[in-house]
């Protein structure tokens, strides 16, 4: 994704290299490996970038401290960001990014595997029987 070059191989006067990562409005979150964004994993983003905001962070940790962790982490064991983003919405009654439940889990040292390469989705090392009885509590409320 850089601007094209002459045939001489410089780029054009006053070109910029233009990276999607530095392309960002706002910084991105990195920890460990992960490089986050609202919208999750970078890699694979088709819409503009958004930053992981604190305030949906927090709210996902306090959901998340009421799951057991789990041991394995893959799909018949663990929740995809995605999925797990709207059971918290419900319960918090707003909205929450996708990044927001990755950082969480990265920050509490929850285990988080990307769902494959280029997905912004990972699978969080939570009890997915956890998240099934607060999402019957959840959708019993409304």
């Amino acid at each position: 994704m850089f601007a094209q070059n002459n045939s001489d191989g410089n780029q054009p006067q006053g070109a910029q290299p233009q990276n999607p990562v530095d392309d960002a409005q706002e910084p991105l979150t990195v920890i460990g490996p992960f490089t986050i964004c609202g919208n999750g994993l970078i890699g694979f983003c088709d819409t503009p970038r958004r930053p992981v905001r604190r305030d949906h962070v927090e709210i996902s940790k306090t959901f998340m401290k009421l799951c057991r962790r789990t041991a394995m982490v893959g799909r018949e064991h663990a929740p995809v960001s995605s999925l797990l983003k709207h059971v918290i919405e419900r319960w918090a009654h707003r909205y929450i990014s996708t990044g927001a439940v990755i950082v969480a889990a990265l920050e509490m040292e929850i285990a988080v595997t990307p769902v494959g390469e280029g997905s912004r989705d990972a699978m969080i090392g939570i009890n997915i029987r956890d998240v099934k009885r607060l999402t019957k509590e959840v959708w019993s409320w409304t």
